[in-house]
């Protein structure tokens, strides 16, 4: 590592910020460069210093990125969320969970998905349209496709050489990223205490109600026999 190298691949993502991955036959990268206008599919080379002190795949700083051509996008890895390795990192991987809940963040959106006690996180940017993001419902099942990104610091270095998963992240693209299996049940938990709580608060109003008409009823009887008196 620390040394200038060349690789040459395709480019599954680009935020315009100076950041993109490639990827070729034999792993993914990510680059550091100034922004570069590179669609995802084409084909790009790329000369920089590389860097291992991040991530589980290098990083390639102080780029210089240069187009050889157009082409379609790298097909995903379709895989599970509890099978993701360590030799995926900066890899394009379609993946599928339950969206657990969505945060706002300074620069997007954060959903946080599970699947058969797994847990991981799906990021997107606000530099594309987030319409869809924003009527996702809790509970609705997904599929999205994005860079996978697995975070490596001094802590969890033992766990490189286990070839086990710390942070997983799915870096997506835009919203045809996610793309909705099935919409979450509309009978959830929290509805049914909220039916039950309104339920309980007519019942209530319902039993005040037939009390002041008693009570009505006993002082117009009242009323009534005085006057016959």
């Amino acid at each position: 590592f620390n040394h200038r190298v060349m690789v040459k691949g395709k480019v599954t993502l680009n935020n315009l910020n100076g950041t993109l991955y490639l990827q070729d036959e034999s792993g993914g990268v990510r680059v550091q460069s100034t922004p570069v206008d590179l669609a995802v599919g084409d084909v790009a080379e790329v000369v920089g210093y590389a860097y291992g002190d991040e991530g589980y795949s290098p990083v390639l700083r102080e780029a210089v990125v240069n187009k050889v051509t157009s082409g379609p996008p790298m097909a995903p890895t379709v895989i599970a969320s509890e099978a993701i390795s360590n030799q995926l990192d900066s890899e394009i991987v379609t993946v599928e969970g339950k969206l657990l809940g969505v945060s706002r963040t300074a620069g997007g959106r954060t959903l946080l998905l599970g699947s058969k006690g797994s847990t991981f996180k799906a990021l997107i940017g606000d530099d594309v349209s987030l319409i869809k993001v924003d009527r996702l419902r809790e509970g609705a099942a997904l599929r999205v496709t994005g860079v996978c990104s697995l975070l490596l610091n001094s802590e969890n270095l033992f766990n490189a050489m286990r070839d086990s998963k710390d942070d997983f992240r799915v870096l997506l693209r835009t919203q045809k990223d996610i793309e909705i299996l099935s919409e979450p049940p509309w009978w959830t938990i929290n509805r049914v205490f909220e039916c039950a709580a309104f339920l309980l608060m007519s019942i209530c109003a319902a039993m005040v109600w037939v009390v002041l008409l008693r009570r009505r009823v006993r002082v117009k009887t009242a009323e009534l026999r005085g006057a016959m008196l």
